[in-house]
């Protein structure tokens, strides 16, 4: 009887599965009990991965194919807005034919079709645009406006840089220092100048495939529209005999580090006026390549910004050239006529300073104060038209020149008031 038992039992556990069983073993019982369950599974893959190739086809389609009305997407934390029209400016700029108000009509715009609603962008301090145009500019001029002055200043600014792009059909990228606050606001001093490193890195997400950055500062006025800055400047021949060799990058500091002698103009990316100081920051081009992205971007590094000896971005980039040779390498240094000379200097200087016939006016004060204003309207009334713009508004130009002479002399006839009831006060 036990043998029987002890035999049963045998055979018992024998038709029975192991309780320690290999993979193979234990998934070859499971397709025994269940032979459908596995091919549900790889369905339902498959289903799954289908379903993610459709998405991603989707939003590749939906986002990154040119179509004729701007879509949005976004980068990081950032808005991004996607444009077609090459010149981007606030959708506060009026774009009229009234000087007191905007734009007067300019070559490429014999149609008078530049209203607002085409040029304005919306604001927003957190928004990147993103050109998608057909045609891509060779030269995208760049400046950041002071939107606390009058629209009376803010809207000629703009205009000037509009007339200048639409006749040698360049992009324009015009943003308020306000859009940049915080990033202005991160540095040591707040100096409202790193605002112009900020809006350059954002030229080059804005128009990826341009050639060259023209970054002039927001209270410049560009006093002949006819100079082609790529012919005259940028051109290898011309940027190889006006290079200046030798010159230090900071006269108040380190004056032996100089630039180079040996700069070869193919491989210069970034091009600075000279001033007092040294290198400018009123009026800089640089191309959009690689070691131009790491230059910006190393140059706005919160290091330099929170720097108690930097302050100001100018110096910061005089420090920064002077510590990478690789970048000092790659720089030149240019006299101020071919970029731009100071019409209101705060530290006079003969080399630097504003004549008649000069490409563009700089002015190093501020347009809220009245003598700044008056400086500004003159050079804007003394300043020169595209020629087909001219003749087409020859008559406005005239009314123009009469209002803003009125205008100056209103603020000096004010000033001189105010200051003579200063001193009757003080006496």
């Amino acid at each position: 009887m036990s043998d029987r038992r002890r035999r049963g039992k045998s055979v018992v556990l024998d038709q029975s599965p192991s309780l320690v069983t290999t993979s193979s073993e234990s998934s070859t019982f499971l397709q025994r009990r269940n032979p459908n369950r596995f091919r549900r599974f790889a369905v339902r893959q498959v289903a799954v991965v289908l379903l993610l190739l459709g998405a991603v086809v989707y939003f590749v389609t939906k986002y990154h194919v040119h179509t004729d009305s701007p879509a949005e997407v976004s980068y990081g934390s950032r808005h991004v807005v996607q444009v077609t029209n090459m010149h981007i400016v606030p959708s506060q700029f009026s774009g009229t034919s009234n000087s007191r108000d905007g734009l007067k009509k300019a070559p490429a715009d014999k149609a008078g079709n530049l209203g607002s609603s085409e040029l304005g962008t919306s604001r927003k301090a957190s928004t990147f645009f993103h050109y998608l145009g057909e045609q891509s500019p060779e030269l995208v001029v760049v400046s950041v406006v002071d939107d606390k002055l009058p629209r009376e200043y803010t809207d000629k600014i703009i205009e000037n840089r509009l007339e200048y792009c639409q006749t040698h059909n360049y992009g324009l990228l015009v943003k308020y220092a306000s859009d940049f606050q915080k990033y202005v606001d991160g540095s040591v001093v707040k100096y409202p100048g790193w605002a112009k490193v900020a809006i350059s890195t954002e030229a080059q997400f804005t128009f990826p495939n341009a050639k060259w950055f023209w970054l002039l500062d927001g209270n410049a006025l560009i006093m002949d529209p006819s100079v082609d800055i790529l012919h005259t400047v940028l051109d290898s021949e011309r940027l190889n005999n006006e290079i200046i060799p030798g010159q230090s990058v900071l006269r108040e500091r380190n004056q032996h580090i100089r630039f180079y002698k040996t700069n070869q103009p193919d491989e210069v990316v970034f091009v600075s006026a000279q001033n007092q100081i040294g290198v400018g920051t009123d009026s800089f081009v640089f191309r959009n390549t690689q070691i131009a992205r790491a230059m910006i971007q190393t140059w706005g590094e919160p290091l330099y910004r929170t720097s108690d000896n930097l302050k100001t971005e100018q110096y910061a980039l005089g420090h920064m050239l002077q510590w990478h040779p690789q970048f000092l390498l790659r720089s030149a240094i240019i006299p101020p006529k071919l970029l731009g000379t100071y019409a209101v200097q705060s530290e006079p200087d003969l080399t630097c300073s504003f004549d008649e016939n000069d490409f563009v006016a700089l002015f190093q004060c501020e347009l809220s104060k009245e003598a700044c204003k008056r400086a500004f309207l003159t050079q804007w009334n003394a300043r020169k038209r595209a020629v087909p713009a001219l003749k087409e508004n020859a008559p406005q130009v005239a009314r123009d020149k009469v209002q803003n002479k009125v205008q100056v002399e209103a603020q000096e006839r004010a000033q001189e008031k105010a200051e003579k009831q200063k001193e009757r006060d003080s006496a």
